[in-house]
């Protein structure tokens, strides 16, 4: 864990190109969870992220599963994409019509690698920092597991299409990362987001839950009889 210093206290030196400036305390890896980036003093910095998921995953229970599922298995072929001269990363797209719980769905991911140790950055700053930043910690962490949540993913490849394509299978691509984007508007996407499985080889839509479904969700929230369990 890092060390503990008073807010703005210095306590060490960075040293840049023999130039040095007093700084508060280092640390060694940054502490599992989810971040978002912030400019801060002329830089963009990590921020932790405090989000709360509830039990939405009981409402898609297998979907999760299977979701999850794949992406465990992601982490353990490292080696297995490296023999095969593939980068090693992942991408899932998840689309449906606005309230299907598509965010809910990739928060329980981010929450799971989290319990698992690892990062997640929530991507909602400019993809020229999130570039760097994710340069950065890959850098300083070299095998550290991350995942990238952009919600509503039309709105980065508005921003500027050939520098996010060129994040997700270009000559910006970084190793060991996962990226989970969600959208209400996949037609709008194009062939060149939606078509492509070395940007988004899981592309799944997430639908409104049956009656089951529902039905098993009011259940673990105590709630009896209710008129959501009837189709």
């Amino acid at each position: 864990m890092p060390t503990t210093v008073a807010p703005k206290a210095l306590s060490q030196y960075s040293i840049t190109d023999g130039r040095m400036l007093p700084i508060s305390a280092t640390a060694a890896q940054l502490p599992a969870g989810i971040y978002r980036l912030e400019y801060y003093i002329h830089d963009w910095r990590f921020v932790v992220h405090n989000i709360k998921t509830d039990s939405l995953e009981v409402l898609h229970a297998s979907f999760v599963d299977q979701v999850l599922k794949e992406i465990t298995e992601f982490w353990e072929k490292k080696e297995v994409f490296r023999s095969h001269g593939f980068l090693h990363k992942r991408g899932v797209l998840l689309y449906g019509k606005a309230g299907t719980g598509k965010t809910s769905l990739a928060l329980i991911m981010a929450r799971k690698l989290v319990e698992d140790g690892g990062i997640v950055i929530f991507a909602d700053c400019n993809l020229d920092a999130l570039k760097t930043r994710l340069r950065g910690l890959r850098e300083v962490e070299p095998d550290r597991r991350i995942m990238v949540l952009m919600e509503d993913v039309e709105v980065f490849i508005q921003e500027d299409e050939s520098e996010f394509t060129a994040l997700l299978d270009g000559e910006n691509s970084i190793e060991g990362i996962v990226y989970v984007a969600t959208t209400n508007e996949f037609e709008a996407l194009g062939e060149k987001i939606r078509c492509r499985p070395s940007r988004f080889d899981l592309v799944l839509e997430v639908k409104n839950p049956g009656a089951e479904e529902r039905a098993a969700y009011l259940r673990s929230r105590n709630v009896g009889d209710h008129p959501l369990m009837e189709d």
